[in-house]
């Protein structure tokens, strides 16, 4: 996802008033970092909505996103997946990443083996079923790979 971003790129906004490459690539490992996390029995992320917040949201928002509808334009990132440094160098962004994802990988294998009916926190939506996690950590990562997709495509054609 961040192979097609040039070097010079890398710790700019990828689009004005957005997080730089940089910031994004943080923001995914901290993604994954906080899931990990709580597949391996540690801290979940903190649930920052009232219950009646949680059912609307789950009612409306959360299916259309799982449906590939996107995630409401504004809606901030949770205060745990949010950079606050970043790796200056891609390469080295870029196995940091790859290290947090695998982590990742390994956990949802463990939870499904040991505990199937497992669920995982969310700030917004409260605790969801692990399976239905995963869905929307898979339109999250396609939500950003859009946002790069459509800055790139801006940046060559600015160029």
């Amino acid at each position: 996802m961040f192979a097609s971003v040039p070097a010079e790129a890398w710790m700019q906004p990828h689009a004005h008033g957005k997080w730089t490459y940089a910031e994004l690539m943080q923001h995914l490992t901290l993604t994954y970092d906080v899931l990990s996390q709580e597949l391996e029995g540690g801290p979940a992320m903190s649930v920052r909505t009232a219950w009646w917040q949680r059912i609307l949201l789950n009612l409306t928002v959360r299916p259309r996103i799982i449906r590939g509808g996107g995630f409401p334009r504004g809606a901030p990132a949770p205060r745990e997946v949010r950079p606050k440094t970043v790796t200056a160098d891609p390469g080295e962004a870029a196995l940091i990443f790859a290290a947090a994802r695998a982590r990742f990988e390994r956990a949802v294998a463990a939870a499904r083996a040991d505990n199937p009916g497992m669920r995982i926190t969310h700030a917004y939506f409260g605790r969801r079923p692990l399976e239905e996690a995963l869905r929307f950590c898979a339109a999250h990562l396609r939500h950003h790979q859009a946002q790069m997709s459509a800055s790139m495509v801006a940046r060559t054609s600015h160029s």
